[in-house]
């Protein structure tokens, strides 16, 4: 069981990842701060493209896929979300794009979404080196500084991170950083940390 508060990444050197997954339970939210909490492949080590999917918070519960910056398709339609549902994400990563499945186990509803990487990236830039399992607050303007509605602990089970190589990636004993905004302030009220392992 992988317990975090806010961002949890593992990062490869030269072997890039093909699949990542994880499940959570979706915490009791209210109000009117933001919150979402996903899986995704990408955003660091040289790839500023993201491939992930999970649900997001803004006083109602959606699912979604989306390869960051490009569009977000809404899933809730297909996998609709509920306070206490238990949700797993699995990201694939393709040539120019991937597959992002989201399944609420609670529901029995599940969706495989095919995303296209944002039109004019090329292949090259796509290099998969970082698993992310994500709870954040997020911005609808840039610079924004955010809060999160309490959502206690939010814990990843059963998360697994393969490489084109076939190895599967432990994310135990990994490093733990503190992230701040540019204004030396935390972006929400509980701990931001990132998890990170390196390896040949």
């Amino acid at each position: 069981m992988c317990h975090i508060y806010t961002n949890l990444a593992v990062h490869l050197e030269g072997d890039p990842f093909v699949t990542v997954t994880g499940t959570f339970t979706v915490p009791t939210l209210s109000g009117a701060n933001r919150l979402s909490i996903w899986v995704g492949i990408g955003d660091t080590l040289e790839q500023d493209y993201v491939l992930g999917g999970g649900i997001v918070y803004n006083s109602t519960l959606q699912s979604f896929a989306a390869y960051w910056p490009g569009p977000v398709t809404d899933t809730s339609s297909t996998v609709p979300v509920a306070n206490g549902n238990s949700i797993t994400v699995t990201i694939s990563t393709a040539a120019a794009g991937g597959t992002v499945t989201i399944e609420n186990k609670t529901q029995n509803k599940k969706t495989t979404q095919s995303v296209s990487a944002p039109a004019g990236v090329e292949p090259e830039q796509l290099t998969a080196l970082a698993a992310n399992w994500f709870v954040q607050a997020y911005q609808k303007t840039p610079g924004e500084l955010v809060q999160t509605p309490n959502y206690g602990t939010v814990s990843f089970t059963a998360c697994s991170a393969t490489t084109k190589s076939g190895k599967s990636v432990p994310i135990s004993g990994a490093g733990r950083y503190e992230i701040q905004g540019t204004s030396g302030q935390v972006s929400t009220s509980h701990p931001v940390v990132r998890l990170q392992t390196y390896h040949s």
